[in-house]
């Protein structure tokens, strides 16, 4: 798994089991391919929070 490589020690296994899902906010919109959640539809609750920070940014950026 390259995450126990990249960061050694961490319980991935009990990560995963305990990820919140949510809609993919990249999808919603009805794309049919997807590259933030693989069209799946769903990413973690903290992937959402980053896509929502990275897109408020973004409208900041451009509106200057």
């Amino acid at each position: 798994m390259l995450l126990e490589v990249v960061w050694p020690g961490q319980d991935w296994a009990d990560r995963a089991l305990r990820s919140r899902l949510t809609t993919c906010p990249e999808c919603s919109e009805g794309m049919l391919e997807c590259a933030e959640c693989g069209s799946t539809g769903l990413v973690t609750t903290t992937r959402r929070k980053l896509l929502a920070i990275e897109a408020l940014a973004d409208r900041l950026f451009h509106a200057a």
